[in-house]
């Protein structure tokens, strides 16, 4: 009976040690992300298609300007590692930091870590779109 249920106290009465969801999605990461995904902030804005492409979802979890890594998978061609840091390093707001390299599948192919300072959500998508349409290129995330 919802009668016989105490009354709920006042914000001002609330016990010591009782958390506001504010406090808690600081705390928690992924509980905020979750909130803030309820609450419809990482819907796109009004006239833009929903699609994965969106940059919203990268914008309000990443830290922009700052540090983002790159893991590429290319075809290990000779030269290619070099080739596809000089792509990433052409977009502008992408600096490439530093790199490093491990041959896969007996050398046929090569996986490169870039770590990269980048200004903003649409220079990173502007660089994976831009390895992503090279020829050598497998992966990209």
């Amino acid at each position: 009976d919802i009668e016989a249920l105490p009354p709920l106290p006042e914000m001002e009465e609330l016990e010591e040690g009782v958390e506001l969801l504010e406090d808690l999605m600081v705390e928690d990461r992924r509980f905020g992300m979750k909130m803030q995904a309820l609450r419809g902030e990482f819907d796109p804005k009004e006239g833009e298609d929903d699609s994965e492409k969106s940059t919203n979802l990268a914008s309000a979890i990443m830290m922009f300007p700052g540090p983002c890594l790159f893991k590429v998978v290319a075809r290990n061609a000779g030269g290619e590692v070099e080739r596809l840091l000089g792509i990433l390093e052409s977009v502008e707001g992408v600096r490439v930091l530093k790199h490093t390299t491990e041959e896969r599948m007996k050398g046929k192919f090569v996986s490169i870590e870039v770590d990269a300072h980048v200004l903003n959500a649409e220079a990173r998508e502007a660089g994976c779109e831009l390895l992503r349409a090279d020829e050598a290129v497998k992966m990209v995330f």
